[in-house]
């Protein structure tokens, strides 16, 4: 299996961490939608419009699901994202300081640029 590289896994980081917090926002206007249209309790059809719009966010979530795990075979990485990194900085600790071909930049330039949890920038600045 290829090394994978740290640039990528922050990336991937950052797009997981992005598709967790759209999760939770939808999740928090879905409750909230929901919480609407059952406090006026109208009709039948509203009943339906329920449902059916509950199928759609299933359906949903199952493509965010799958959207995830082709991030992870495409990268090649079997594990999260956050633990790969975690795990490549323990077994060759000089990557954090390896700087992108493009602009010079370090893995910790890279985390904060993309946000990534601050357990990876602790475990960045700690291998520095």
């Amino acid at each position: 299996m290829a090394e994978a590289n740290i640039f990528d896994l922050l990336s991937q980081i950052s797009e997981t961490s992005t598709i967790k917090e759209e999760h939770k926002i939808e999740a928090d206007n879905r409750r909230q939608r929901k919480e609407t249209i059952l406090s006026h309790e109208e009709e039948d059809g509203q009943k339906q419009k329920i449902t059916s719009f509950l199928e759609t966010v299933a359906k949903t979530l199952t493509s965010y699901k799958k959207n995830i795990a082709k991030i992870g075979q495409r990268q090649k990485i079997c594990e999260d994202p956050t633990t790969a990194l975690l795990h490549l900085l323990k077994k060759q600790p000089d990557a954090a300081k390896k700087k992108d071909i493009c602009d010079s930049r370090t893995p910790l330039h890279w985390a904060i640029y993309k946000g990534v949890p601050l357990e990876v920038m602790a475990a960045l600045l700690e291998v520095w």
